[in-house]
């Protein structure tokens, strides 16, 4: 029988209008503005359907565009630095989903595979708050920064997207929304993370090293998935810093039983070939912290362990230092004339030096960033504890440049995360940022002696805790804890976790027993030892 033809109904033809409308719109864009605001256009487009989407999807994105993808496409697309306000678009939808899953009942839904049945008790569960109740401090700091300081509309919205653009996820993970089945997923993307490296790696030191200017810190062009500018530089120490993770994540679960030796030895190789890839004189300090960290449980009870560690670190510096000398310091040498003896010793303290400033390109040491604000002519006592208001310290040439920027331009006073704190909050800002890492540091302390922890969680705990003790100095190291997506990622992924573990610990079981409260005599002292060392025999004998 033939058929016939049927108008489509009413909801079909509205849909195809509006679909062909919102074309006809883009293309519009395409043509009249070019491909950078077209990009924008779509991913805010594509915002508004990530609303739809569940939690665990929103982490998945979130993770695999902030850490794989973001910094791929600042390095090798015309979009720049515009590449990630993507993600502080997915941290947008994350953080307004937050208040829509807890009044919907989210929070309670089952945790398959925790390592408890819900938040726990006693004083682990109560640290956990604390650490929480310290980053509620921050904010509060903030607004009272912001409201004396004066600082204009346009100048608070980048800031809170730069401070809190990653917080939504730190309190996904805190407030129980996030499974186990996401957890576990993002650590296996931090084990294998250095070897996703590779590949990024040996293209920009074979192909992009060689065409940057010799002796004008060429090996910044390393910087594997995690952006930056090809010739201009880029962010090789949040790569040294996601494969030192990546190395302690692989001996640790191999110290615990979890993974073979082969994937270990193979993470641990890749990890250590990108680190001598991008020279990162940092490493020199953070392997050593990072790697007391991640086995502190074992070196606390032998101590002796942490002098072979020193020595195996003080191995690696120099293995370190020698060969950024003959890849890297050698080639500025030659160019600056200055002797080997003296090339490797600026290179050394370039960033402990406070007359380290370059008017030219704006950059400072790490010193003289500290330096310029504690000589700042207007420091009186409301700027030295309060600041000059959120993102005061911004440095742009075409966009909303802050107070503080402004008055310094062309440095960059933002150059490290504790200078922008101190010029945007003041001491008081500082203080209060960095009581989240420190109290993160101690509740993870505690979370580590708790014997109900299974071995993979234990290893996890520990490289968590590596994360934190490598955050704090890494603070006065680089800005990228609050401007760079990548670092801002996995710095709160960690508090978020650490809070996470916690919740979910049962109570510690207490040490003290009636029997020692009730022993008044030898027969008591007895009975006490016995219920202190042969628990069932005390039961039995009861």
């Amino acid at each position: 029988m033939k058929k016939t033809f049927e108008f489509p109904n009413t909801l079909t033809t509205v849909i195809c209008t509006v679909a062909l409308m919102l074309a006809a719109a883009y293309g519009l864009v395409v043509a009249v503005a070019g491909i950078k605001p077209a990009v924008l256009v779509l991913a805010a487009i594509l915002g508004m359907f990530a609303f739809a989407l569940p939690i665990e999807a929103l982490m998945r994105a979130l993770l695999i565009y902030s850490v794989f993808l973001s910094g791929v496409l600042v390095y090798f697309t015309p979009l720049g630095p515009n590449a990630y306000w993507p993600a502080a678009g997915l941290g947008v939808v994350l953080g307004v989903r937050i208040p829509i899953e807890l009044l919907s009942g989210a929070r309670e839904r089952k945790r398959s595979g925790s390592s408890g049945d819900g938040p726990g008790r006693g004083p682990i569960a109560t640290l956990s708050n604390v650490v929480l109740l310290v980053a509620a401090a921050f904010p509060v700091t903030v607004l009272v920064s912001s409201v004396v300081g004066g600082a204009p509309m346009d100048q608070v919205l980048l800031g809170i997207k730069a401070y809190f653009g990653y917080w939504p996820l730190m309190y996904v993970l805190a407030l129980g929304m996030a499974s186990e089945k996401f957890i576990a997923w993002a650590w296996k993307a931090l084990f294998w993370c250095s070897l996703i490296q590779v590949p990024f790696v040996a293209f920009q030191r074979i192909v992009i090293m060689p065409q940057r200017l010799q002796g004008a810190s060429e090996f910044d062009s390393i910087v594997g998935t995690f952006g930056g500018d090809p010739f201009g530089g880029g962010s090789n120490a949040t790569l040294v810093l996601y494969c030192l993770v990546s190395l302690y994540l692989a001996a640790n679960y191999y110290r615990v039983g979890v993974h073979r030796i082969a994937a270990v030895a193979l993470v641990i190789c890749t990890s250590l070939a990108c680190i001598f890839a991008g020279e990162v004189k940092a490493v020199i300090a953070f392997l050593p912290m990072g790697l007391t960290a991640a086995f502190w449980d074992t070196l606390r009870k032998k101590p002796i362990r942490f002098v072979y560690m020193l020595v195996a670190a003080g191995g690696f510096a120099l293995a370190i230092i020698f060969a950024y000398q003959a890849m890297y310091w050698s080639k500025n040498q030659e160019v600056t004339g200055a002797s080997e003896s003296d090339g490797m010793t600026k290179s050394l303290t370039y960033a402990f030096n406070p007359d380290q400033v370059s008017v030219n390109t704006g950059e400072l040491s790490r010193a003289a960033v500290i330096a310029l604000w504690n000589q700042d002519a207007r420091g009186d006592i409301p700027r030295r504890w309060l600041g000059y208001g959120i993102f005061a310290s911004r440095a742009s040439e075409t966009f909303s440049m802050g107070k503080a920027a402004a008055k310094y331009y062309p440095l960059n006073i933002n150059w490290t995360t504790a200078a922008a704190l101190l010029w945007d909050f003041g001491l008081l800002g500082m203080i209060t940022f960095f009581l989240i890492p420190i109290s993160t540091i101690a509740l993870i302390l505690k979370i580590s002696a708790h014997p109900q922890l299974s071995p993979e969680t234990r290893a996890q705990v520990h490289v968590a805790l590596a994360i934190m003790v490598i955050g704090v100095p890494f603070h006065f190291y680089q800005n990228y804890v609050y401007l760079h997506p990548p670092t801002q990622w996995l710095y709160y992924f960690a508090i978020g976790y650490a809070i996470h573990v916690a919740r979910g610990l049962p109570e510690m079981p207490s040490t003290r027993r009636k029997s020692v409260r009730a022993s008044s005599g030898f027969r008591g002292i007895a009975a006490a030892h016995a219920d202190a060392h042969l628990p069932a025999t005390a039961e039995l004998s009861k």
